[in-house]
């Protein structure tokens, strides 16, 4: 997965600019085109989908896009993320806003559910340094009822997923196509057959095994530990160009007031153009976050600026979110660590 790499790789990076009494500028920035989705996951926000944030507010349109594309070029921010509270693939001329990332060259990556994508996207699509479905099931009846839909769209996805993993392989291209398997008791037991039916029949680089980080109990995190020893088994034989990650369940996904640092690796931006210092502030329904500005009303530069005061109280006092996801969590924990050891 490229860009947790990226966030881990800048890890001193970041801190060292910090301790010199910096503000560095985030090193990716996560696009959120629409709240709108053709699914309806029993994991995602369908719930609050419509009275979501900014259910009043005007979306960005593709001149928005392009306009904050040139501020970011402008201020060196060169890594970019499109997935949301919605399926990217929903906003209307989601293939031109693409489109445009590639040519301006920015280092992109996409997380889709992959249905509404057909063959004439698929050249664009593996210009993309990342390319992420979220598939959820092995079997087309489990995947229609965790997403409320025909099993028609799971052969829609799977075809997608097999097309363009070969067309990658083919024409040696270097996009990273991974999936993601979100467990729950409906999907549990056919974990080892999709992690098998993707690595070794199809191919993919990635499997992404992660829990729902809004609902865990004891006893599922005890399945969790006898999957994962399963799972390590299994990938000790594989290609040591694929991958297998594994997000164990754990309590301090809902620690609070730990220091937040997340704003300096990536913010997210939800459809109507506010900027959040993290994910959960963009995705519909209020999950957490700390809201900067709007990019309606500024240049992301100045808006930037002028939110100095929030992340300097993150990083003082800790942050006060429900709950906090794991790439969010893991970068606070080795910045702290890292902190510490010097």
């Amino acid at each position: 997965m490229y860009h947790e790499t990226r966030f881990y790789s800048g890890l001193q990076e970041v801190l060292d600019k910090i301790e010199y009494g910096l503000d560095p500028l985030p090193l990716v920035v996560e696009f959120y085109p629409t709240n709108l989705c053709n699914l309806a996951c029993s994991f995602c926000f369908g719930a609050v989908r419509v009275n979501g944030n900014g259910a009043n507010e005007s979306l960005l349109m593709l001149k928005d896009y392009y306009r904050i594309f040139g501020e970011l070029e402008e201020i060196g921010i060169d890594h970019i993320s499109f997935s949301g509270g919605g399926e990217p693939f929903a906003y209307r001329g989601f293939i031109s806003l693409l489109e445009k990332a590639i040519s301006v060259g920015f280092t992109t990556r996409l997380v889709t559910n992959g249905t509404l994508i057909n063959r004439k996207h698929w050249a664009t699509l593996l210009q993309l340094r990342e390319l992420r479905f979220s598939v959820n099931a092995f079997l087309p009846e489990t995947y229609a009822k965790l997403k409320s839909t025909s099993v028609r769209n799971f052969s829609r996805v799977i075809d997608n997923v097999i097309g363009l993993t070969q067309m990658n392989l083919d024409g040696k291209r270097n996009t990273e196509i991974g999936v993601t398997f979100t467990l729950s008791e409906s999907n549990f037991a056919e974990t080892l057959p999709f992690v098998e039916f993707m690595i070794d029949d199809i191919g993919v680089n990635t499997v992404l095994i992660k829990t729902d980080i809004y609902e865990q109990n004891e006893r599922f995190k005890d399945a969790c530990k006898e999957l994962a020893k399963k799972i390590e088994k299994y990938t000790a034989g594989i290609s040591p160009v694929q991958k297998v990650h594994f997000r164990w369940p754990n309590d301090d996904y809902r620690s609070k007031s730990l220091p937040c640092f997340v704003p300096h690796f990536k913010v997210a931006i939800d459809p109507y153009g506010n900027l959040f210092s993290c994910c959960l502030g963009a995705q519909p329904g209020n999950q957490g976050g700390y809201f900067f500005g709007n990019l309606k009303r500024g240049t992301f530069k100045q808006v930037w600026e002028e939110s100095e005061i929030i992340r300097r109280r993150l990083q003082e006092r800790g942050a006060e979110c429900r709950v906090c996801n794991y790439t969010d969590n893991k970068i606070n924990k080795n910045i702290i660590q890292l902190a510490l050891i010097e």
